[in-house]
């Protein structure tokens, strides 16, 4: 004897509906001993259901093994975190599934290609804040929850022309564990080119900057050039051990490719870490 199954509600329930398939005069399942030609399971785990039914005098039974019934995912959405205006498109990547299909949406500017593919293409225009949602469809036609990011357009300077990389960590002072000294008049210097594919004739750079494991509350300025300044206005500002990232250009000197880290505050640590997304040139 046949048992049939299916979701309840057809897109995102976690019910499953299982039915003896043809008519009988009497039902009794196991476990729960309910006694309908269909009943609803919600397993937590691998469950075997049987089923004997009586017709007639005539005795049939039948058995089914379900799992439990995962709710759909949003989508994994991948971006760069900043982009320059005049740059190439910006491109947006999603999880790729067979049969489903992505509604890409934007608050700057236009997608210029891709929709309804895992991988579009965003042209924004105007420097600020640019939200992106997507949402799938998978082949049986579920929408899937909502997935969002956003990324900082930042103006290009002028006069130059903006060139895309993959993103790329420049420096993570964890790594050397030498971090920052919060209130070092000095402050620490790194080198900003030769890797992650910028060139020595990049003039800015497109950067997200974060403070980790900070001992004491304070702000991060940047400035180009070994003997730079101090500039007066902060990157970022980052309280004691919690993570605060900002995005943004950081111009570099032509005979110059160092750039110098200032953490203003209180005596004490904290680690930077510094990727790229991309140059000016």
């Amino acid at each position: 004897m046949a048992i049939n199954s299916r979701q309840e509600p057809a897109c995102g329930g976690q019910d499953l509906v299982l039915e003896v398939s043809g008519a009988f005069d009497s039902y009794r399942w196991l476990p729960g001993g309910e006694t309908t030609p269909t009943i609803t399971v919600r397993p937590a785990e691998r469950t075997s259901y049987l089923v004997e039914a009586m017709s007639g005098g005539c005795r049939a039974r039948g058995s089914i093994t379900v799992g439990p019934v995962m709710p759909p995912l949003a989508p994994t959405l991948a971006v760069s975190p900043s982009w320059a205006l005049g740059g190439p498109g910006l491109v947006a990547y999603a999880t790729a599934r067979p049969g489903s299909s992505y509604l890409w949406t934007s608050d700057n500017g236009t997608i210029s290609s891709g929709q309804g593919s895992a991988i579009a293409v965003l042209s924004p225009a105007f420097a600020g804040i640019l939200h992106i949602t997507l949402v799938e469809t998978d082949a049986a036609g579920c929408a899937h929850p909502m997935a969002s990011t956003q990324v900082q357009v930042v103006a290009s300077p002028g006069g130059l022309l903006f060139y895309p990389v993959t993103p790329c960590r420049i420096f993570d002072t964890r790594d050397t564990q030498s971090p920052l000294r919060i209130g070092d008049y000095w402050g620490s210097r790194f080198w900003a080119v030769g890797t992650c594919g910028i060139p020595y004739t990049a003039r800015a750079l497109a950067a997200n900057i974060t403070a980790v494991n900070a001992s004491t509350p304070g702000s991060l300025k940047v400035n180009a050039g070994y003997y730079a300044e101090i500039p007066p206005t902060d990157v970022l500002q980052f309280p004691i051990e919690r993570a605060r990232a900002g995005t943004g250009v950081i111009k570099l000197l032509p005979d110059d490719h160092n750039i110098l880290f200032y953490a203003a505050g209180a005596a004490g640590t904290v680690h930077v870490i510094m990727d790229v997304s991309g140059y000016f040139e």
